[in-house]
């Protein structure tokens, strides 16, 4: 029986834009490493997809790179190869992080401690399991904040141990300090259109699957 391949995103706001099909297998992880790890384990002690994308955010560590620059890092067998660099994305050197990044020091320290050019939570413990079990991987992923700004909250207050987010502690803050709003919705539909720039990515990389 033919498989389909497996995309996964960390939470639904990152998957706005991708049209899910039949013919590829679609989940939403969680945020952080334990989320995932947990999430395409379970995935793949009943499914042998043929390759796994993981896909979201990330945050831009080299001034360099521009916000809605798409970022992949792959396997060598990895079977879109082709595709990934005739549609343009940007091949990158990714950092994981426990926590999210939220100012430009962090950011800055890290490039300077890892040398890579780009952050993010999840890929790293998906692309562990999927080499366990010899299926070719890749992440795929668009920068959503840039190395020369802070994000307008620490998020990372507001999520619970296992990293899911407290939405009635994070309501209950923005509510109760109001001139967070403002960068909050500029955030937002910042973080909306580099979820547009993906979807569109992932789209036109998966035509053909």
């Amino acid at each position: 029986m033919v498989q389909n391949p497996l995309v996964c995103f960390a939470v639904r706001e990152e998957s706005t834009f991708f049209h899910k099909s039949s013919n590829v297998d679609f989940l939403i992880t969680g945020m952080g490493r334990d989320n995932a790890f947990s999430s395409v384990e379970e995935y793949l002690q009943t499914h042998q997809p043929p390759f796994v994308l993981t896909c979201g955010f990330a945050g831009a560590l080299s001034p360099a790179l521009n916000l809605n620059s798409i970022l992949y890092s792959c396997d060598d067998d990895f079977p879109l190869i082709p595709q990934l660099m005739r549609l343009g994305g940007i091949q990158g050197v990714f950092a994981h992080s426990s926590s999210v990044l939220t100012t430009r020091q962090e950011k800055k320290t890290l490039l300077e401690q890892s040398g890579a050019n780009v952050v993010e939570m999840e890929s790293s413990v998906i692309r562990e399991l999927c080499s366990a079990v010899g299926i070719p991987s890749a992440i795929v992923r668009v920068i959503s904040d840039t190395a020369r700004e802070d994000l307008p909250l620490d998020f990372n207050q507001f999520m619970d141990s296992r990293q899911n987010m407290r939405m009635p502690h994070l309501i209950f803050h923005v509510l109760t300090h109001p001139a967070k709003i403002p960068p909050l919705m500029r955030f937002g539909k910042q973080t909306r259109q580099a979820a547009r720039e993906l979807g569109s990515f992932l789209n036109r990389l998966l035509a053909g699957s």
